[in-house]
Order: structure tokens, then sequence, then C-alpha cells
């Protein structure tokens, strides 16, 4: 389970995972007894990561023990088994996110659960089977939950814990931009910067697949290192960045390579080129577009700059779809692109496009199944 460090909040992220680690979680519930509708029976608790107020502050986030409500006919008792720190479930906490939890209320919205304990009329979930949540919002930063059946889909068991654990938003992301915006043959080109984001390899990944060409922006600068053990910066660092890994028990800090190291990796995965902003910005994309078409599809999860740099070097009537904008800037949009090349601007929202088809659990099976399957592969 990794989320990339951002600079809006790298103070948050790193006190968030210390707090994780600190308390080990040695408990991963608590359980007493108590009387449910006529019969004496094990109260269960969970420890979750609670926040009662929004704030752009680590403390706003403690570590909580709280009671589970009794099952009813139509509920599941669930045990997290892994839940990932997107930037989303940050923003949540600090109040910035269009999606707002009533407080006070448990961070995180994606994760893997096993279902433990069924209702008598639950009939599509048995214990043991792996679920994740339908929707934003669901609170995964706990030990067990009890919810209803509705609120969950389960998926299979043959990847990794971890790997089923982040499956939900961002490869999802990845898929749905690139099926729904252009309509794409084998050899058509795809042009995204934050190549080296969560989203931005599974593009690659996916893409591959699909026999697509892709050309991946990504930044060529220093950034600040900081571990528990020592905090520096390096004009020319060892690494580009690094992931944390959450397991409710542990923490560990896996540092990315540098800018080439960077660049092979994302080839490995199935790039066909991977070039600096900076790069681009000198000497253009000429020698790349001799040897593939141009994109007709465009990813921009940065925007500023970095975001008109896709956007100019689309084919005629091609798509830039936004998905982020991690640079806080706006995105410049030259007025030839729109008159001349009949460029196209949309946005795309994981979670919207989940609760517009939260009623086609067939449609949101079948994505989840495709990428299970490329997932396998």
């Amino acid at each position: 389970v990794r989320a990339v460090r951002r600079s809006d909040a790298p103070g948050m992220m790193r006190g968030l995972t210390r707090r994780l680690a600190q308390a080990e979680l040695k408990r991963l519930q608590q359980e007493g007894t108590g009387w449910w509708g006529g019969v004496w029976r094990p109260l269960h608790h969970c420890s979750a990561l609670v926040y009662r107020e929004h704030s752009a502050s680590v403390a706003a986030v403690r570590l909580e023990h709280l009671p589970l409500p009794a099952l009813s006919k139509h509920s599941v008792r669930v045990k997290m088994l892994a839940a990932p720190i997107n930037p989303a479930d940050l923003n949540m906490v600090q109040g910035t996110y269009p999606i707002l939890c009533p407080l006070p209320a448990v961070g995180g919205n994606e994760g893997l659960g096993e279902v433990v304990e069924v209702g008598s009329d639950v009939m599509a979930m048995r214990p043991g089977d792996w679920v994740v949540p339908m929707d934003a919002g669901f609170g995964t930063w706990r030990t067990e939950v009890v919810c209803e059946e509705t609120d969950l889909i389960s998926v299979p068991k043959d990847i990794s814990v971890l790997g089923a654990a982040t499956i939900a938003v961002n490869p999802c992301t990845a898929y749905r931009m690139l099926h729904d915006f252009q309509a794409l043959t084998p050899g058509s080109t795809v042009i995204q910067n934050g190549a080296n984001s969560a989203v931005g390899q599974a593009v690659i990944q996916i893409a591959a697949s699909l026999d697509l060409r892709t050309i991946n922006l990504i930044r060529d600068r220093y950034l600040a290192i900081q571990s528990k053990r020592f905090t520096s910066s390096y004009k020319n660092p060892p690494v580009k960045t690094f992931y944390i890994i959450i397991n409710w028990s542990k923490a560990f800090y896996i540092m990315r390579p540098n800018c080439g190291e960077l660049v092979k990796e994302l080839k490995a995965l199935g790039a066909d080129y991977v070039i600096t902003e900076e790069e681009v910005t000198s000497s253009g994309l000429h020698h790349v577009f001799q040897e593939v078409p141009k994109p007709k599809l465009g990813l921009n999860c940065v925007g500023g700059v970095s975001g008109s740099l896709v956007l100019s070097h689309l084919d005629y009537g091609g798509t830039l779809v936004t998905y982020g904008g991690m640079a806080k800037r706006p995105l410049q949009i030259p007025a030839k692109s729109l008159i001349f090349k009949n460029i196209t601007l949309q946005g795309f929202w994981m979670t919207q496009w989940k609760r517009n088809h939260r009623q086609d659990k067939a449609c949101l099976k079948s994505m989840l199944d495709s990428v299970y399957e490329l997932a396998r592969s």
C-alpha cells in the first residue's frame, strides 16, 4: 500500500505514518459482552484513526478504540487487511476535498477487507470473502467495520493483499480514462504528465496491454529526503521521491531511484518514451513524432505549465483529460488549441463515476474484473 509524498502535506503524511508505526495496533480488536436483541453476545470493538475536526495538522488524527454496532440482517462485519494513504484522504482530513464526511470521521477511502460475519439475509457474501468499498468516505483506516452489504463489492483473492487494497482508485482511474474519452486503436499514442504517479504507472501498464504507445513526462528536480533518522536536501539526490507503505503494524520507507533509474523503471513497466518536462520545453517532441503518431489523448494530473505541455502536443481533434492539479496552478490554454486544433477539454473523477454507476453493480464489477485480470498477467 503506497502513497507518493506530495508537496502540499508532506509533514502530515510523515506524522501520520509515525503515529501508525508507534501505535503498532497490538490489539486488532477489544471484545467484551453485552445485551443485544435479547441475546447475550460478544461486543466487538475496533481500533481506528479518527479526526474530530478538519485540520492540516496530523495531531487532528488520533488512534481511538470504537465499539462496533450490532450486526443486522443485511449487514456484514469486515476485518480490514490493508488501506493506503492517498492524497484525497489527506484532503478530507484537511477539509479541502469536495466530499467531506460528518465529524467525527474515520479516515481512508480505499482498502481491502475480509468478511468475518454476515447477517441472516446477506446472500452475496460469506465469511472469508475479500471486499472493497463501493464509495468514497468509507473510513478504511480501522481494523474492523460493520456496514451494509450494499456498501461493498466482492473481489477475487488470487492477487496480493496490497495489490487488491490499491486497485479500486488509481488503476481504475487509468482504465476509465483510456477507454472513455477517445476511440483508441492499437498503435495509437497517449501522452501524460505525472507518469511516475500511481495512476501514471497504471496508465503505462494498461496502455501496453492494449498495444498503445505512451509518451510519459516526468519532472526533473531535486527533492528533500526525510526519514526518522535524517533530514537532508540534495542537488543531485540519490532518490527521486519515496513511497510510504502502511500495513497496520509497520511503516516502511522505500526510496525511489534518481531520474535515470526512474526512466529505466517506467520503461520496464512498458513505457515507450520517458522524457523530462525540461527536455520537452527545450527540444520538443519532433523526434518522437517521426516514430509514432501524434497523441489523440492527453492525461493531466499536474496542471500549470506541465498541463500545457501535454495540451500543446495533442493531435487535431484530441482530448485533454484532467484528473488532478498537484501543481496548484491553473491550466494555461492557448486559444489556437481550441480554434485551430479542435481540442476537447474534459475532467475525470473516479468517485463521481462510481456514484453515477452505483446502481449498476455489474458495470462496476466488470471494470474491477478487467483490472484484476491485468494485475494477474
